[in-house]
């Protein structure tokens, strides 16, 4: 789910799990658990973008956007405006903007700052990866739908491909399905939308650029 805040979230059945360093588990009922890890810092560092850069509407965005498929605006972006959680865990981190020049544009902020936040679910699904015996189905909710090229990018960031969901209130879609399974009635089949498949160029530029969000991080500049 990728809305104000974001997560990525993994049911699985058993008696116990692994839990990797970093992510959160929690028991749904007997039989299974949620893997998952949250950020803090997702659509609500765009709504700021927008808001002071002056940026302009969603249509004129939407189209400046597209037209940048990969991380050509030179900037490494900790993205911790609001205190963080998954995969580090340190309340106490703070926001970083590192390699802007005279010739960064506002539209270069917005681009680096999204992508941050993508960068911090990459690394939960690496997490993810390291316990799963196959790749799951990423099934994609929340407000990023109304943006295809956030969607696209979002595949590219990942290298993963990603399914739209086209239940747009997805958490109460879940949270009726619960309840309809264990009365023992009909469970509505989940809706979901064409693949959105990672362009392989731009997924290789972004795992670079992932490798300097984290060497930064772990450099101490955000502190």
């Amino acid at each position: 789910n990728v809305g104000t805040s974001a997560a990525v979230r993994v049911i699985r059945q058993g008696k116990s799990v692994r839990t990797p360093l970093g992510l959160a588990c929690y028991r749904l009922d007997a039989q299974r658990f949620l893997l998952v890890g949250a950020i803090s810092n997702a659509g609500n560092l765009r709504a700021w973008c927008v808001r002071e850069f002056n940026l302009g509407n969603d249509l004129e965005l939407e189209a400046e956007l597209a037209k940048r498929p990969g991380p050509a605006h030179g900037l490494i972006v900790l993205p911790f405006w609001t205190s963080e959680r998954a995969p580090v865990w340190n309340e106490g981190d703070s926001g970083t903007i590192h390699g802007i020049t005279l010739h960064t544009t506002a539209l270069d902020l917005l681009q680096a700052v999204t992508e941050a936040t993508y960068h911090r679910l990459a690394r939960i699904v690496e997490l993810i990866l390291e316990v799963e015996g196959s790749v799951p189905k990423f099934i994609v909710s929340g407000g990023i739908q109304r943006s295809p090229a956030a969607v696209q990018r979002l595949a590219d960031v990942l290298g993963q491909t990603i399914y739209p969901n086209d239940e747009m209130e997805a958490s109460l879609h879940g949270a009726a399905t619960h309840v309809l399974e264990k009365l023992d009635l009909p469970e509505p089949v989940p809706r979901v939308g064409r693949a959105v498949r990672p362009r392989a160029k731009f997924a290789k530029q972004y795992a670079a650029e992932r490798d300097k969000q984290q060497t930064l991080e772990e450099r101490g500049c955000a502190r």
